[in-house]
């Protein structure tokens, strides 16, 4: 059942207890939606957050002792 059928059965009928049922039926899967949204939200936020560093390569004597002279 649709939104627009809810709609239909509660102004049409004046059918509000159930109108009131689907509308509560129509919520559950909203509010188990957020939650899960904001559950994974938080999840990928902290593991960015937490592990992320910036590369900064380190010197290597091996490749660095060798190129001032070539390049000199």
């Amino acid at each position: 059942m649709l939104a627009t059928d809810i709609f239909k059965l509660v102004i049409g009928q004046q059918d509000f207890a159930k109108g009131r049922w689907f509308a509560i039926i129509l919520l559950v899967p909203v509010a188990v939606t957020y939650v899960v949204d904001g559950w994974v939200h938080k999840r990928q936020s902290a593991l960015l957050s937490a592990r992320s560093v910036p590369y900064v390569p380190r010197p290597s004597r091996a490749t660095t002792g060798r190129w001032p002279p070539i390049a000199g």
